[in-house]
């Protein structure tokens, strides 16, 4: 969760270019998923937007009882290589010479 996280603070420091903006926007976006995740089980009208936060595919699964299931760990990896690609475009994409 902590790569998924990091590569979307990279991808954002890409399109600003500022590092306290992509660690201060990734970071917000750790916590409002932190937070998603445990309110919306507790409140009906949020229920559905549980899905949104990776949270909540980080507990879902208990790999040490059940083993890994890959509906809990895709999320990561797609999200994680989507920044990624994204990230090295719009850094080809900026003029630093």
């Amino acid at each position: 969760m902590g790569i998924t996280f990091g590569t979307i603070s990279v991808f954002i420091g890409t399109l600003s270019g500022n590092a306290t903006q992509a660690i201060s926007i990734g970071g917000a976006l750790a916590l409002a998923g932190y937070l998603i995740s445990n309110i919306a089980p507790l409140v009906d009208s949020l229920n559905n937007t549980k899905y949104f936060a990776l949270f909540y595919y980080y507990k879902g699964s208990d790999p040490l009882k059940f083993g890994f299931h890959y509906w809990h760990w895709i999320p990561f990896v797609v999200i994680t290589f989507i920044f990624i690609f994204l990230s090295i475009y719009q850094f080809k994409k900026r003029n630093l010479l």
